[in-house]
C-alpha cells in the first residue's frame, strides 16, 4: 500500500491527474479510468484522498497554486500599476493550455459546472474569482497614486469588467473557435488598457 500512495503523490502521476480533470471536468471521468490512466489503484486514491472527488479538490487546488499562480504574479507585485495588467493578459495570450490545447481555466470550468460545484469546490472558485477583481483593483489604483491613470476611470469598474473578460477569455479558449477570435479580444482588452492611461 505505501507503493501504491506514493505513486499518488509522484509529481509525474499528479500532473496527469490534474491535467485529466482540467481537460474533462470531475463528471465525465469515471474513477476506472483515472486508475488507468495516471497508473496508481482504486485503494490508493481512497486512502489518499478519500475518493474521487477528494482527489478533485486537490487537483484543483494544485492548479490554484502551480498554473493560476504563475498567471497572477506580475498583478501581486503590485509595482507596474496598468503594465502589470498588461503582462498578465499577455502571459494569458500566450499561454499554451489556453492558445494550442484548448484547456481554458480549470477553475472557470468547475464554476460553470454548477451541479458538480461541492462547498470546498466553490469555495475555491470564489476565492479565486475575488482575488482576481482585488488585484485588478489594487493595479488600478497603483496606477492612480503613480499618476499615471486617467481621472475619469472608475476604478471598481474597470476593475469588474477586466476580471469579467478573464472569465471570458478562459471559457472562448474551450471553444472550438479560431486562434485569432482569442487574440483578437485580448488585442482589444490590451486597447482599453491603453485608453485607462492618463493623458491618453
Amino acid at each position: 500500500m505505501a507503493n501504491a500512495i506514493e505513486r499518488v503523490l509522484s509529481e509525474s502521476v499528479l500532473d496527469k491527474t490534474m491535467r485529466l480533470f482540467w481537460a474533462r471536468g470531475y463528471a465525465q471521468i469515471p474513477i476506472e479510468e483515472i486508475v488507468a490512466i495516471t497508473g496508481f489503484n482504486r485503494a490508493a486514491i481512497y486512502n489518499r484522498f478519500g475518493g474521487k472527488r477528494g482527489l478533485f479538490l486537490a487537483m484543483l487546488e494544485r492548479y490554484r497554486d502551480q498554473v493560476t499562480a504563475r498567471l497572477l504574479d506580475p498583478l501581486r507585485a503590485h509595482e507596474e500599476g496598468i503594465e502589470a495588467i498588461k503582462t498578465f493578459f499577455q502571459r494569458v495570450s500566450e499561454s499554451p493550455e489556453l492558445t494550442r490545447q484548448s484547456l481554458g481555466c480549470m477553475l472557470v470550468a468547475t464554476a460553470s459546472d454548477q451541479g458538480n460545484l461541492d462547498a470546498p469546490a466553490s469555495t475555491l472558485v470564489t476565492d479565486y474569482l475575488e482575488e482576481l477583481t482585488t488585484l485588478m483593483r489594487a493595479a488600478l489604483d497603483d496606477a492612480r497614486q503613480q499618476g499615471r491613470l486617467d481621472a475619469a476611470v472608475d476604478v471598481e469598474a474597470s476593475a469588474d469588467f477586466l476580471a469579467g473578460n478573464v472569465l471570458g477569455l478562459m471559457t472562448l479558449s474551450r471553444w472550438p473557435v479560431p486562434q485569432s477570435a482569442f487574440q483578437n479580444q485580448v488585442r482589444e482588452i490590451l486597447r482599453y488598457l491603453n485608453h485607462l492611461k492618463k493623458g491618453t
